[in-house]
């Protein structure tokens, strides 16, 4: 079990790796494909392993070593370069990294920045 307070948003994963957030959700940061305020927790994803709430964008590792990330954020997707600028995932995408190279097992949401540790000990 786990809890992340995120700007305005907070995120729960419980023992059972469901993952549930209430709160803000201007920016679509609780990844319910919505912008409407949630006063009371919702399951958002199954198999998560770890998860960290940002100002408006949500990140977690599920049970395959993924990195997922939704909500709002200024630049391109993580791990797939380019300039593209604020973007908003409404549903948790995965991020496209090589998990057979990468394995990730935990993930923290920032401000305006997201990190990522392998089970290798690196960081992203």
């Amino acid at each position: 079990a786990q809890i992340s307070a995120g700007g305005v948003h907070s995120l729960a994963l419980t023992t059972t790796g469901i993952l549930l957030a209430w709160g803000g959700n201007e920016k679509g940061q609780l990844g319910d494909a919505s912008t409407e305020m949630q006063t009371t927790p919702i399951p958002i994803a199954n198999h998560i392993t770890h998860c960290s709430a940002g100002s408006y964008h949500s990140l977690a590792t599920d049970n395959g070593n993924h990195v997922l990330v939704w909500g709002f954020h200024t630049y391109a997707l993580p791990g797939e370069g380019g300039d593209a600028m604020c973007r908003v995932e409404w549903r948790p995408q995965t991020v496209p990294l090589d998990v057979d190279t990468f394995a990730f097992w935990s993930v923290s949401a920032g401000g305006g920045h997201s990190l990522a540790v392998s089970y290798d000990g690196e960081i992203f």
